[in-house]
């Protein structure tokens, strides 16, 4: 196998930086009971339904439950995840979330792609919090020869996770679960040109 970078430097990623403070939640405590909150984030994110513009990444995304656990054997195996949910774009081998807020070469915003894992904890019969992990969150930052027969792929590089996708994650839960005072969402204030 042949393998050779045909764009963009992986040396030249900048991240824009947050401002103190200004990173976004990556667990919120909703007012709903655990089991009623999983099925209709399962529901909500199984649908076919169109998406609002603000919510594309989210439908992006595919649900992986306990009975799915050959595929994250690590979490699941885990009894307090029994519960928990992972939500990723592996059913589609190089789908992205999208265009990062975050990370740049030059001003052009890099592919963003990652998987979440989203933990579930009963707090009471009517209240449960949400954490996110990110899971192999990563940038595209450019394509690769992978065979002789000219088959390309992209090539990766692992990044930080922004919580910026964690917090839109946490907000579209907020919109199934009839949340109305969660805050808005921080973005870092750079202006850039989409390729």
């Amino acid at each position: 196998m042949v393998f050779l970078c045909l764009s963009c430097s992986c040396t030249n990623i900048k991240k824009y930086p947050f401002q103190v403070g200004s990173s976004n939640p990556t667990e919120y405590i909703f007012q709903m009971s655990l089991d009623e909150l999983r099925e209709k984030i399962i529901s909500d994110f199984e649908s076919l339904l169109s998406p609002d513009i603000e919510e594309i990444m989210c439908r992006k995304l595919t649900v992986y439950k306990e009975t799915d656990r050959p595929l994250y054997d690590s979490i699941f195996n885990l009894k307090e995840n029994s519960k928990d949910l992972i939500l990723s774009t592996a059913n589609s081998k190089h789908a992205t979330l999208g265009y990062s807020d975050v990370y740049f070469i030059g001003k052009k915003p890099l592919l963003y792609k990652a998987e979440f894992h989203l933990h579930f904890e009963r707090i009471n019969s009517t209240t449960t919090k949400i954490k996110i992990n990110t899971l192999n969150p990563r940038v595209i930052v450019g394509k690769q020869v992978v065979t002789l027969a000219s088959h390309r792929g992209y090539k990766y590089k692992k990044v930080e996770p922004t919580t910026i996708e964690e917090y839109k994650i946490l907000l579209r839960i907020g919109k199934i679960a009839g949340e109305k005072k969660m805050p808005f969402i921080n973005l870092p204030e750079q202006k850039y040109n989409i390729p």
